[in-house]
C-alpha cells in the first residue's frame, strides 16, 4: 500500500488539513480544491481563484 501526502501540509499559506472539507489555505480559505490537494493539480503557477497565493515550500529558504 502507497501512503501519499499532500503537499499542502508544507506550504507556507498552509492553515488547516485533515479530512478533504478541512482543507483551507491562504490561498483557498474556504476549501482547496480536491485535485490541488490531491496532485492532481500543480499550484506552483497561479491558478483561477488563488486570491494570488501560490504553492511555496516551507523549507525552501527563497519562500520565506
Amino acid at each position: 500500500m502507497i501512503v501519499q501526502f499532500s503537499k499542502c501540509y508544507v506550504c507556507r499559506h498552509f492553515i488547516s488539513g485533515g479530512e478533504l472539507a478541512n482543507f483551507k489555505c491562504k490561498a483557498y480559505p474556504e476549501g482547496i480544491p480536491a485535485d490541488i490537494v490531491n496532485g492532481k493539480t500543480n499550484h506552483d503557477r497561479p491558478l483561477e481563484g488563488d486570491h494570488g497565493y501560490q504553492y511555496k515550500n516551507i523549507f525552501d529558504e527563497d519562500s520565506k
